[in-house]
């Protein structure tokens, strides 16, 4: 079969496809009017258009380990998550006792574990516990007080003391129950 002859239109807009295309490999700048008056510009290059300096998705950014070691955030994602498979998740959260356990809480949260080219510590089991929602938001907010009624506040703290003694001299700031400061600095 012969193909149908190009409209009017239609050639006029195969000449402005041409025209984006030549010009973004040339990196040149093009109009977005242009590509919106043409009613027939394929998606694709519609997409480079809109999106002309748009980078794919790279895993660049590595952070360091105590033991010189360079990880990846993907590297570090799945390590996390084969920690959290091979321990066993509680039913119960472990700060307050009472409320089923929801979610994961690190003690030295992954931002800091980074910061302190300590990245190892993300994985590492006994940087978190299973908690319920309310006793995270307890802990994270530090300032209040409040996370010195949970259970396991000893051993956190000590965990801390251990790894990230700034952290440490932050949170002792905000803790007033004596038998506690004494069992952690003593």
């Amino acid at each position: 079969m012969k193909p149908k002859p190009y409209t009017k239109e239609q050639s006029l807009n195969k000449a402005v496809v041409r025209e984006i295309v030549s010009n973004y490999e040339n990196k040149k700048l093009v109009k977005k009017t242009t590509l919106q008056n043409t009613t027939t510009v394929s998606q694709k290059y519609r997409k480079i258009l809109e999106n002309p300096k748009k980078k794919p998705k790279t895993d660049k950014v590595l952070y360091s380990g105590s033991d010189g070691k360079k990880y990846s955030e993907r590297q570090i994602g799945d390590r996390l998550r084969k920690a959290y498979e091979q321990t066993r998740f509680r039913r119960v959260c472990e700060c307050c006792g009472v409320s089923p356990a929801d979610e994961h809480d690190h003690t030295i949260s992954k931002k800091r574990c980074k910061q302190l080219h300590k990245t190892e510590l993300i994985w590492d089991s006994g940087n978190w516990s299973d908690s319920c929602r309310k006793c995270h938001k307890i802990y994270e907010s530090y300032k209040s007080g409040l996370f010195q009624t949970h259970k396991n506040v000893i051993e956190r703290m000590l965990f801390i003391k251990k790894h990230d003694l700034e952290g440490f001299r932050l949170r002792l700031n905000y803790i007033t129950d004596q038998n506690i400061l004494d069992q952690i600095c003593g």
